[in-house]
């Protein structure tokens, strides 16, 4: 249900639920004045909890929650100290975030209970206020018949998947937005490619052709380079055979853990292309143009030395054109956000929807002019958990753009 049709109508609810959200903000005012902003980042955030939260789960978690963005947020800083080890009276603040989530979504469980009969809804409905999504309704099944009738192991599982969608996809989103914003001629670009991506015939206040977004060849770009540069998640694996062997003479044991860190892969100098001396681009900075192949440029491309070069593509008129293209072609097993292997993040499909959405419709509703003259680093306290998000605050002027 997180690809083909399924998928589709998911993204789409989606993207109805932040325009929403954003429209209807009383952060930021009507009218022509700006608005400033203590932190850009925190904004987004809590916008985009909610919106997200309704597409998945509908409306009642939000509404019988009304601090579930503020609580989501405060657990998901906590959530590396849940997995040291540590006593429970050694790591209050952790566990009282984590119990405050789970008491939220065991409010809307003994209500969704109380209020409807899950077997009663008809396998084909895509989605309905209860449980929000079919996907997350089927899930609510399967745990049943999988015997998981504890509310507080329910809760468990579904602060999980909260978790799972919300917690990369949403600071992927916020690196993508500071980036653009941050250099005035690729924001000039995005525009561009988001003015080409808007359906202009529907009564939606704001709309995106999903396709058109999705396969821009700009977006791609930055959307990959975001990944790149800014997850670090461990890949934790088992060997199902005995002295597995690795480069350098290491062999693993049939069953002992191996955790390995993408960071490794996402940032090798002997992989990606850094530019050249004429032109740097040090793979600790971000390069929005890293993805793209051009086929008359040799040193384009993400790899350091490319497998092979697109041919140009011919035009209209039956000419070639230099027009460039997004490329993961060679990057398997480097370009690695997602994992890898048949334990391939699920929901990447809706990871980059999320992501490309989220930054199309704030940046085509709203103008933000950065309070700052750079960018802040990544948390790397979030290190091994996926996206590492901006750390600290991020001020900005914000006012509602004019059509």
């Amino acid at each position: 249900m997180l690809a083909g049709q399924g998928l589709e109508i998911l993204a789409e609810r989606y993207q109805d639920e932040v325009v929403g959200q954003v429209r209807s903000s009383s952060q930021v005012p009507d009218g022509d004045g700006w608005t400033e902003l203590p932190d850009l980042i925190s904004f987004v955030e809590c916008h985009v909890l909610e919106a997200a939260t309704r597409a998945l789960y509908g409306p009642h978690l939000v509404g019988l929650n009304p601090t579930i963005a503020a609580d989501f947020w405060n657990f998901n800083r906590r959530v590396k100290s849940m997995f040291m080890g540590v006593p429970k009276w050694m790591n209050p603040l952790a566990v009282r975030a984590r119990n405050k989530m789970t008491d939220n979504i065991k409010r809307w469980q003994r209500y969704n209970a109380a209020n409807c009969n899950i077997d009663d809804i008809p396998e084909e409905v895509e989605w309905e206020p209860f449980y929000g999504s079919k996907y997350t309704r089927v899930r609510q099944q399967l745990l049943t018949k999988r015997g998981i009738m504890n509310e507080s192991a329910r809760a468990a599982e579904n602060l999980a998947f909260v978790w799972a969608t919300n917690a990369n996809s949403v600071p992927a989103a916020c690196w993508f937005l500071l980036e653009t914003l941050h250099d005035p001629s690729l924001y000039k670009r995005v525009q561009e490619s988001l003015q080409g991506a808007r359906i202009t015939d529907t009564d939606k206040s704001l709309a995106f052709d999903m396709t058109k977004l999705t396969n821009d060849t700009l977006l791609q770009s930055i959307f990959a380079e975001i990944l790149r540069l800014r997850v670090a998640a461990l890949v934790v694996r088992e060997p199902t055979v005995d002295h597995f062997s690795l480069p350098g003479g290491w062999y693993i044991k049939q069953h002992e853990t191996i955790s390995m860190s993408t960071r490794t892969e996402l940032m090798d100098p002997n992989v990606w292309n850094a530019g050249n001396a004429a032109s740097p681009h040090p793979l600790d900075k971000f390069w929005a143009e890293r993805f793209i192949v051009y086929p008359d440029d040799p040193r384009s491309g993400p790899l350091k030395e490319p497998k092979r070069r697109l041919k140009p593509a011919p035009s209209k008129d039956g000419k070639s054109t230099n027009e460039g293209s997004f490329s993961l072609d060679g990057c398997t097993w480097h370009w690695v956000p997602f994992g890898g292997g048949r334990q391939l993040c699920p929901g990447r499909h809706f990871a980059k929807r999320e992501i490309l959405l989220t930054s199309a419709i704030f940046l085509s509703t709203f103008e933000i002019e950065l309070m700052v003259d750079k960018l802040p680093g990544p948390d790397k306290g979030i290190y091994g958990f996926g996206t590492m998000p901006p750390k600290g605050k991020v001020p900005c002027r914000i006012r509602r753009r004019r059509e």
